[in-house]
């Protein structure tokens, strides 16, 4: 009896004397980023912020940063840049023929910022003005990238439930980082925003209707980022059928067949049926400079330098950072091709 009383006030003395709980929650674990910039340069920052709000023409979203796979950021003015830049353009229709002149200078000096008000300028207003505005997007076209040059207005936001574009209210946010400390990242400067260690993927049907064209006039925007930092696989299989006259007979896989074609501006089409006999005495087997007929070929950003894909394509980085375009080499007798490959693309940490 005695014992039993004596465990009944232990029982009860246990939570009194037991140390007392933190009333505090612990705070959750801060979303770490890679923050990509313009300039090609990566920082891994630790973000402050736990949402970010996105106007769309549906009205405002506010999207948790622990749900965003990605975010590519659209086209900024610089502070006080669009002020010179809309400026300049009235300039343009100045009664001042020095004022015109310098105003036109002023427009190609301010690079990409001025693309947008230029290309507006140049299918409106007065006969000189618009061409004025040709001149410039012209000079500019020798002056920035071709992705530069068709700027995206919105910022895409990416989760896994859906895709977002808009325009991110904010025009910076607050980030730490374990080299540099506390700091302000504008999104001016930004081009892409992910977690660490995010990977990108997907798959796609890469049409032998399209993207083998005579000329390689057409190369597939896959609508993956893809980075130097990071490794690159790309997974290619099928066949494609570069002899339509006589289905199945003269077939291609992702690696080519061994005839060259000249490469994207590099000339015309191979020989046409009955020239120079080709692999297995077939059509004719045109001359080029190293590209295969038939295989797949990548290239990063929208003037990046080629690179062969062929059906296993594995690195420790991409060629460079930016989009990842892909292109089959045409038929190396002249004719357009027919098919598809399959295509399965990974990139991240």
């Amino acid at each position: 009896m005695i014992r039993s009383v004596f465990a009944t006030l232990l029982a009860l003395a246990v939570p009194l004397l037991a140390p007392a709980a933190d009333p505090t929650p612990a705070a959750a674990t801060e979303p770490q980023f890679e923050a990509r910039f313009l300039d090609g340069s990566v920082v891994v920052v630790t973000v402050s912020e736990a949402t970010v709000a996105v106007t769309t023409r549906y009205g405002k979203l506010t999207v948790p940063l622990a749900e965003v796979k990605k975010i590519e950021l659209g086209f900024r003015y610089p502070d006080g840049m669009e002020a010179k830049v809309k400026a300049a353009v009235e300039d343009l229709g100045a009664s001042d023929y020095s004022l015109r002149e310098d105003a036109q200078k002023r427009l190609i000096s301010y690079g990409e910022y001025a693309v947008p008000a230029v290309r507006a300028g140049a299918a409106s207003g007065s006969p000189e003005a618009a061409e004025r505005c040709r001149q410039i997007l012209k000079k500019l076209g020798d002056k920035v990238s071709s992705e530069k040059l068709d700027p995206r207005e919105t910022d895409v936001v990416v989760t896994e439930e859906l895709t977002i574009r808009g325009k991110i209210e904010t025009t910076s946010f607050k980030a730490r980082s374990k080299y540099f400390g506390e700091a302000t990242v504008k999104l001016v400067d930004l081009k892409e925003f992910r977690p660490l260690g995010a990977k990108a993927g997907g798959a796609f049907a890469l049409d032998a209707a399209k993207y083998a064209r005579q000329g390689w006039g057409g190369w597939y925007d896959t609508g993956l980022e893809v980075s130097k930092d990071h490794p690159l696989e790309i997974s290619v299989t099928g066949q494609i059928d570069q002899w339509s006259q006589e289905p199945g007979r003269y077939m291609s896989g992702p690696n080519g067949t061994g005839a060259q074609v000249p490469g994207p501006g590099g000339g015309g089409a191979g020989m046409p049926p009955g020239g120079m006999q080709g692999r297995g005495g077939g059509p004719g087997g045109g001359m080029g400079a190293g590209y295969q007929s038939g295989a797949v070929y990548g290239r990063i950003g929208a003037s990046g330098s080629v690179f062969k894909v062929g059906g296993d394509y594995k690195q420790a980085g991409a060629p460079a950072s930016g989009k990842l375009y892909l292109i089959i080499a045409p038929s190396n007798w002249g004719n357009e091709s027919a098919g598809e490959y399959k295509v399965t693309v990974k990139s991240g940490g």
